[in-house]
């Protein structure tokens, strides 16, 4: 064992001092007062010197707490260092009390013992000074030790408190994460990705150089507004304009960036709402701390379980582009912006709203169509068009990439040319583009795989019918292209967008049969779940069944008569696929879906995993026109006038949102003003690792003594909930203000209690 300064040595020769005395035999009581001094003084010091060099020098735990660390105790004690004081006084102590021992071993030889005889061994003044001075120097050590203990306290402290404001900070990000996602799902930053890595090095230059550029990108609220025909790459631009703004202020926390690329494809999804959602996200998501304006947006909403009205979203994307010094807002292809509803009108009126307010710089490109150049008349306009220096230089990018000769590659094209005039655009290849050309949204390229695979009159899907990513895109001749990052499927140029449409006049309604016959296949009989994990679980099992799930309405709606035995068919069948498909379309307020499904009686009782009916949906969305189309389809029997899991009916929801409109809708269907719910209580259960919410019948509250019907009305939810404006109005509306609930409770009673009562969960609670 290491003893580098002589601890246990000293320690060693204490102890046969003591026990070398102590085989005297002598009565202690008679020993000199100078010996017991000094005798005492050794065994102290060999106490101490045992636990220091117990619970410091060999004790790694000790050591462990000041790794890292400045030790006053461990920097006299440790090893690092060889001489220090304390080493000095052991080595002087041990010396002393080694010849102190010799000096005792020589006196009783041969001799009597006595105390008298023994005594002047121990009247050595150095022998004393050296155990008092080592004596001294371990409480000096006591001290210093006291001293590291305050020192790895404060040191500890400091840490915790770090590590606090580090997990403060982490639940800090996965708040704002969340929010952000909330706005929108939204991101075009893959778009952007995409078209700047196709960009040719050095391409769109003379844009950046140009003085209408410059003068844009130097100088606050100024829109820059570039037509141009179709093919000019008008969208590399646009992506060109985007890294150049990006790169430029990538370290300026004062400059907001947002962008949109609109895309004909995605028109459904195209909204002026999503439109400016997506802008706030990108604001957003630039500022160093979530605003505070946005965090109550969403508190407001998440609550209440609703969606930010237009307003609300305009007001707060104002707000947070009014804190950048500089703000620019960048939107491609204005023309494939969807018209319905006045969509990019009210888009555009938004952005020079913006722009008036805060200054945004504005930059857009369109091809040329006059009510949208109309609306930038006043701006400075600067012509995308096919530029001679970027030509060569995408020519000379292209000849580069070639693994063969230019000649050969030239030959190819021409035989394959040849090829398809004589021949004429085989099946495969009219799928495809079709499929491309009229999707509601893009494809990626399983979905289309599968698509493809499908023929009508199929129960399953043929996999050895799916056709590959390679002969898919390679039929159709170097006019479609993948996305290698997003999967996606597209037309290389979308300007054969209108032609392609023009050729393929029958694709709605093929399209519309091949998603009937897939969700007519066996394995979906039983519907369909809507949490976006379950959807996103499904589709790795079956690529194509969200596409048809929520897109085979749009494409009905538009299809020849030729579907529709195939459509009776297919909701007369038992399926649980089409009410599913309502459910959907009603929570994610597709109002086009809704309706059809709705005329064509599709059930209404489906629930979701909470319990909620289509008409619960409704009324949370405040949709006043599908509460409407609901209550008309079942008004005889209401059968969805029951609660979900937190103990809601829908015209109890009613009160939760504050709208009497939709309230009035219920009274006017004929349901009871004070239609009764009897409180339940829930219990989660597991299945099929997903968990589920089913009512305990076992449990419930009761109260006996009350001859007249007991539940809670919504005006009993009025009064606990503290709603004077709902409270009002169903009183005005004829609610019985003594109606019992099970337990006896009258509204009355609950407007007292409503201040104790945990209203958020006012009908009961989940047994979790």
């Amino acid at each position: 064992m290491l003893d580098p300064f002589g601890i246990i040595g000293v320690v060693v020769v204490a102890g046969q001092i003591i026990s070398t005395v102590a085989n005297f035999g002598l009565d202690w009581k008679h020993a000199p007062a100078d010996t017991k001094s000094l005798l005492v003084a050794v065994g102290a010091l060999k106490t101490v010197l045992s636990e220091t060099n117990m619970n410091m020098l060999l004790n790694d735990d000790f050591k462990d707490v000041f790794h890292g660390r400045h030790s006053t105790l461990l920097s006299q004690l440790g090893d690092t260092v060889p001489v220090t004081d304390t080493s000095m006084l052991v080595s002087a102590c041990k010396k002393e009390l080694e010849i102190l021992l010799e000096d005792l071993q020589k006196r009783v030889q041969g001799h009597r013992i006595g105390w008298k005889r023994m005594k002047g061994a121990f009247l050595a003044k150095k022998t004393k000074e050296a155990v008092q001075n080592l004596h001294r120097q371990c409480q000096t050590l006591n001290t210093l030790m006291d001293m590291d203990a305050l020192a790895i306290g404060v040191s500890i402290h400091k840490e915790v408190r770090e590590a606090r404001r580090e997990q403060q900070g982490w639940h800090a990000d996965k708040e704002c994460k969340a929010i952000i996602d909330w706005l929108t799902m939204i991101d075009y930053g893959p778009k952007q990705s995409d078209f700047i890595a196709r960009r040719q090095g050095g391409t769109g230059q003379w844009l950046l150089s140009s003085m209408e550029y410059r003068e844009w990108s130097e100088t606050a609220d100024q829109t820059l507004f570039c037509p141009g025909i179709p093919g000019a790459g008008k969208t590399i631009i646009t992506s060109i304009v985007v890294d150049d703004l990006c790169t430029r202020y990538r370290s300026n926390e004062h400059v907001g960036i947002a962008y949109i690329y609109c895309d004909f494809q995605r028109q459904q999804e195209q909204k002026v709402e999503e439109f400016l959602m997506s802008l706030l996200k990108q604001l957003t998501q630039g500022r160093s701390s979530l605003p505070e304006c946005v965090k109550f947006l969403h508190d407001e909403h998440r609550r209440k379980r609703t969606r930010p009205s237009f307003d609300e979203v305009s007001r707060t994307l104002r707000h947070v582009a009014d804190s950048y010094s500089r703000t620019f807002i960048i939107v491609d292809a204005l023309d494939e912006c969807q018209r319905n509803d006045g969509c990019r009108a009210r888009f555009l009126t938004e952005l020079f709203n913006l722009q008036a307010e805060c200054g945004a710089n504005i930059f857009a490109t369109s091809r040329c169509i006059p009510e949208i150049t109309d609306r930038f008349s006043a701006s400075t306009i600067l012509e995308i068009r096919a530029n001679d220096e970027d030509v060569r230089r995408y020519l000379d990018g292209r000849i580069l990439q070639s693994g063969r000769t230019l000649l050969e590659k030239c030959r190819e094209e021409i035989r394959n040319e040849i090829t398809e005039v004589s021949d004429g655009m085989n099946d495969l290849a009219k799928k495809v583009l079709s499929w491309i050309t009229c999707a509601k949204r893009q494809l990626t390229t399983s979905e289309i795989q599968h698509a493809l695979a499908i023929q009508e009159g199929d129960s399953e899907l043929e996999e050895e019918g799916i056709p590959s990513v390679e002969d898919v895109v390679s039929v159709c001749v170097g006019l479609v292209e993948t996305d290698e990052e997003s999967s996606i499927i597209r037309l290389v140029h979308r300007t054969a967008q209108e032609y392609f449409q023009r050729i393929f006049p029958n694709v709605e309604t093929d399209i519309a049969k091949v998603c009937l016959t897939y969700l007519s296949f066996d394995n979906f009989r039983n519907g369909f779940c809507l949490t976006g994990q379950d959807i996103r679980d499904q589709q790795l099992l079956d690529p194509f069944f969200e596409y048809a799930a929520q897109n085979w309405v749009l494409h009905a709606r538009s299809a020849s008569p030729d579907v529709h035995p195939l459509i009776s068919t297919f909701l007369s069948s038992g399926s649980k696929v089409p009410s599913s498909c309502l459910l959907w379309a009603v929570k994610n307020q597709q109002e086009l879906i809704a309706e059809w499904l709705l005329e064509r009686r599709v059930d209404t009782n489906i629930r979701d995993a909470d319990w909620e009916t289509p008409l619960h949906h409704a009324v949370i969305h405040g949709w006043t026109r599908c509460v409407q189309l609901l209550l008309s389809y079942e008004a005889t029997q209401l059968s969805n006038m029951t609660t979900d899991i937190n103990n809601m009916t829908p015209i109890h929801y009613t009160v939760a949102k504050a709208n009497e409109e939709i309230a009035q809708v219920f009274l006017d269907a004929g349901v009871s003003v004070d239609s009764l719910v009897k409180r339940r209580i829930w219990l989660a259960t597991c299945q099929d690792g997903k968990l589920t919410y089913a009512p305990n019948s076992n449990l419930h509250c009761s109260q006996g003594g009350f001859n007249a019907p007991q539940g809670l009305t919504a005006l009993h939810y009025a009064a606990l909930t503290g709603s004077a404006q709902m409270t009002r109005y169903f009183l005005d509306h004829g609610a019985n203000p003594n109606a019992v609930s099970e337990c006896g409770e009258t509204p009355l009673h609950l407007a007292v209690r409503q201040d104790i009562y945990d209203w958020k969960r006012p009908f009961g609670k989940r047994d979790r």
